[in-house]
C-alpha cells in the first residue's frame, strides 16, 4: 500500500478516536504572542546560545488549531520578509536583508535548508506541533555553523507535557483550506511520549485579474499535507535521552504564471516527503559540568512532474554528530565541542555528490552583573572547500530591571549549493559553475531590548556586510 495512504489512515483513524472527547477551536481562541526574550529554557532551543543577540520568540497559544500557519506568525516578527504567493508557491523566507539561502532554518537545531540550495517551505512545519519559533539575528556561523549569515529561524517542537493528554483539533476556511490535527501525550514508567498527527490541504484556487483586465481563477493551486511528530524522553542512569521523529508527506501542485516569461502548468505536480530522527542524551557530570550528545539525519525525496521537463528525482540524506562539553568556572561558563556533517544527494539530473565537514567550536559566557559577555569561535575543516573561522562577540548591560543595551559582532559563510555547482540543463539553461567559492558576510548590531511583564519590545541598528556575493544573473534570454 502506498506510505501516503497508510500515514492518511493513520490521521483519519486518530482523528476518529478523538472525536466525541475533544473540543472545536474557536478562531478567538487562537494567540500568538511575540517577545524580545526567553520567557523558559526548551528543549531544542537555540536562543540560550546566543543570549546577547537580538531575538523574536514566538509562542502559540495553547489553543492554537491551524487558523493561523506558520508562516503568519512568521511575518509577526520584526526583520522577516515573508512574501505571499498563495497556494502551492513556496515563500521564501529572508532575515536582515540576507536572501533565502542565507538564512539558516533549522527544527530543533537540525538544519533544514536543502544542499540543492532550494527554498524551505515553512509551511511544511504545522504551528500545532510547535512550541515556539526563535529567530535570532545576526551573521554568527561560529555557534550554528552554514548559512547562518542574516540569522537563524528555529522551530521548536513540543514535547511530552509527561502528563495524560489528548484532543482533536478541526478547521475549515475559504479556498477549500481544511486542517485536522490530533495530539496524545502521556507517560510510561519514567518514560514521556507525544503523538501528533497533522493532515491539511487547500485548492487555493483563488480570483486573479490578468494583463487584460479580464479575471479568471488560479488552477493546479492546491496543496495537500500531512505530518507527523513523535517524541520520547527518558532518563537512563542519569543520562537524559529525547528521541525525536517527525515525518512529513506533501502533494502540491504547480501552476506556472502568466506575463512576459511566464508559462502555465496545469498539470505539473510536486511531490515532498521528509523524514527526520534526532536523539540527544544529556549527563550531568557534577554540579558545573555537563555532556551533551546529539545524533541527527534527514532524508528529502523531492519528484517533480512536469509535461515540459519530465520526471525528476532528487534524494538529499544529511548526517551529523556532535558533542559538547560545559564547565561553569565562577563567573565563566564554557562550552568546547565538536561536528561532524555528511550531506550527499543522489539526483537524477543533479547527479551523485558528497561532501563533509569536520568543525570544533569553543564558546564562552562571562557573567559580570549587570553585564553578560559572550564570545564564541569556530573552525570548519571542509573536505570541498577551504577551511574556515568564523567568530561571534557580544554583550549584553542590564541598565535596570527588564532594561537591557545590546551588542554584538559576528562573520557568516555559506559553502555554494549543490545546485550552483552542479545545475541540471533545462529549458532554461542553468548555467553550472564547479569553480565558485563560499560566500561570507559580517554584521554588528547595537541597540536597547526591554521585556515587561505584559510586553516587550527591542530596537536595534544593524550592518550586515556580504563578500563574494552568488548570484544569479541574465547574461543572455532565457538563461541565467
Amino acid at each position: 500500500m502506498d506510505h501516503r495512504i497508510v500515514k492518511l489512515l493513520i490521521v483519519i483513524l486518530s482523528a476518529a478516536l478523538l472525536f466525541f472527547n475533544s473540543p472545536i477551536r474557536a478562531a478567538s481562541d487562537i494567540v500568538i504572542v511575540v517577545t524580545p526574550t526567553m520567557e523558559k529554557k526548551v528543549q531544542g532551543s537555540l536562543a540560550e546560545k546566543a543570549p546577547t543577540s537580538f531575538s523574536d520568540i514566538i509562542t502559540p497559544g495553547p489553543e492554537v488549531s491551524g487558523l493561523v500557519d506558520t508562516q503568519e506568525a512568521l511575518r509577526k516578527a520584526s526583520s522577516i520578509d515573508l512574501s505571499d504567493y498563495g497556494g502551492a508557491q513556496t515563500s521564501p523566507v529572508m532575515l536582515r536583508g540576507s536572501d533565502f539561502q542565507q538564512t539558516l532554518i533549522t527544527l530543533d537545531g537540525i538544519p533544514m535548508n536543502p544542499v540543492t540550495g532550494d527554498i524551505v517551505d515553512i509551511s511544511r512545519f504545522m504551528l500545532p506541533d510547535l512550541d515556539q519559533v526563535e529567530i535570532i539575528k545576526g551573521s554568527n556561523s561560529a555557534e550554528f555553523g552554514m548559512a547562518a549569515m542574516g540569522g537563524v529561524i528555529n522551530l521548536v517542537t513540543k514535547n511530552p507535557a509527561m502528563v495524560d493528554e489528548y484532543d482533536f483539533t478541526a478547521s475549515q476556511g475559504t479556498y477549500d483550506y481544511g486542517l485536522y490535527h490530533g495530539h496524545i501525550s502521556t507517560h510510561a514508567g519514567g518514560v514521556g511520549i507525544l503523538a501528533n498527527l497533522t493532515h491539511a490541504f487547500a485548492d487555493n484556487g483563488f480570483r486573479y485579474e490578468r494583463d487584460d483586465k479580464t479575471w479568471t481563477r488560479r488552477e493546479n493551486n492546491g496543496t495537500n499535507n500531512t505530518t507527523g511528530l513523535m517524541k520520547a524522553l527518558f532518563n537512563v542512569q542519569g543520562w537524559q535521552t529525547s528521541l525525536m521523529g517527525n515525518f512529513i508527506d506533501q502533494q502540491s501542485g504547480s501552476p506556472g504564471s502568466e506575463g512576459t516569461a511566464g508559462i502555465i502548468t496545469p498539470h505539473d505536480k510536486v511531490n515532498f516527503s521528509q523524514d527526520t530522527f534526532l536523539m540527544e542524551t544529556q549527563k550531568p557530570l557534577s554540579d558545573d559540568q555537563l555532556l551533551d550528545m546529539r545524533v541527527w539525519m534527514v532524508t528529502n525525496r523531492t519528484h517533480n512532474q512536469s509535461d515540459m521537463f519530465g520526471n525528476s528525482i532528487t534524494q538529499l540524506v544529511d548526517k551529523n554528530f556532535s558533542a559538547a562539553y560545559t564547565k561553569k568556572l565562577g563567573i565563566f561558563t564554557l562550552t568546547p565541542g565538536v561536528q561532524y556533517l555528511l550531506e550527499r544527494m543522489n539526483s537524477k539530473d543533479f547527479g551523485i555528490h558528497s561532501r563533509s565537514t569536520a568543525s570544533g567550536n569553543f564558546s564562552a559566557d562571562i557573567d559580570i552583573k549587570p553585564v553578560i559577555l559572550d564570545l564564541a569561535g569556530r573552525y570548519d575543516h571542509s573536505y570541498s572547500f577551504k577551511d574556515r573561522w568564523s567568530y561571534h562577540a557580544g554583550a549584553a548591560w542590564n541598565i535596570i530591571d527588564h532594561v537591557q543595551l545590546k551588542t554584538n559582532a559576528g562573520t557568516g559563510y555559506l559553502e555554494p549549493t549543490m545546485g550552483q555547482l552542479y545545475a541540471p540543463s533545462t529549458f532554461f539553461t542553468f548555467i553550472r559553475n564547479p569553480d565558485l567559492k563560499p560566500e561570507s558576510s559580517f554584521s554588528w548590531d547595537i541597540g536597547p531590548s526591554v521585556s515587561l511583564n505584559t510586553c516587550g519590545f527591542s530596537v536595534d541598528y544593524f550592518i550586515t556586510a556580504f563578500r563574494d556575493l552568488i548570484k544569479m544573473d541574465f547574461p543572455a534570454p532565457n538563461s541565467f
